[in-house]
C-alpha cells in the first residue's frame, strides 16, 4: 500500500473485521453531522465545504449565523432539529403520494 494512503488512515479491529476510517477531513460524509439525513446532491457537497453540514441545515441555520456557526459556538438545539426532520419528512411524504 502506498505510504500516503497507509499513513492517512486509521485501523480499528472489531469481531473479525477490519474497520478502516480516513482521518482527511475534507471528506463529504454520508450523513448531515446535524440533521443526520443521507447528503444526496451537490448542494450538500458544496454546503459541507462551507458550514460542514447538508445543504437544508446551511440554509435554515448555518447561513443565517455563519459567523457563530464556522467557529462552533452556535448550532441548533435538539428540539429544533427535530421539528425541521418532522417537516422534512412529511414534505417528502407529499411529493410521493403526489405522483
Amino acid at each position: 500500500m502506498n505510504r500516503n494512503i497507509k499513513d492517512s488512515l486509521k485501523y480499528s479491529y472489531k469481531t473479525n473485521f477490519v474497520i478502516i476510517e480516513q482521518k482527511d477531513s475534507s471528506c463529504v460524509p454520508l450523513f448531515c453531522p446535524v440533521c443526520k439525513f443521507l447528503m444526496t446532491g451537490i448542494e450538500d457537497i458544496d454546503s459541507f465545504k462551507s458550514y460542514k453540514c447538508c445543504n437544508e441545515c446551511a440554509l435554515n441555520w448555518a447561513e443565517a449565523n455563519s459567523s457563530s456557526w464556522l467557529d462552533k459556538q452556535w448550532r441548533p438545539t435538539q428540539e429544533a432539529i427535530s421539528e425541521k426532520k418532522k417537516k422534512r419528512i412529511e414534505s417528502m411524504r407529499n411529493l410521493t403520494l403526489n405522483h
